[in-house]
C-alpha cells in the first residue's frame, strides 16, 4: 500500500502531465488533449468543493481506515451546502 492519499493524488497529477507530455512528443494530439483535459477538469474540484478525485480512489483501492473523513469532506463541501434559488 503506498503512502498517505496526497502523496498518491500527487503522483496520479503527475502521471497525468507526464502522460500528456509524452502523447505530444510521440505525436497523438487526441491523447495530449484528453490527458491533460482530465487533469485541468479534476485539479479545481478539491478548492472549489472540497472533492478530491485522487483521495476518493485512494480509499476505494486500499480501503484506508484514516479515509474516513472524505464522506465528511464530500457532505460538508460549499457545493452541498448552497440554497437552491428558489
Amino acid at each position: 500500500m503506498p503512502g498517505r492519499p496526497e502523496p498518491f493524488t500527487q503522483g496520479i497529477g503527475l502521471a497525468f502531465g507526464v502522460l500528456g507530455a509524452l502523447a505530444w512528443v510521440v505525436g497523438v494530439p487526441t491523447a495530449t488533449v484528453v490527458s491533460v483535459g482530465l487533469l485541468a477538469a479534476a485539479a479545481p474540484l478539491e478548492p472549489m468543493s472540497a472533492v478530491c478525485l485522487g483521495c476518493v480512489a485512494y480509499r476505494f483501492l486500499w480501503e484506508c481506515g484514516g479515509c474516513t473523513d472524505i464522506n465528511v469532506r464530500l457532505w460538508s463541501s460549499p457545493a452541498s451546502s448552497v440554497p437552491a434559488r428558489s
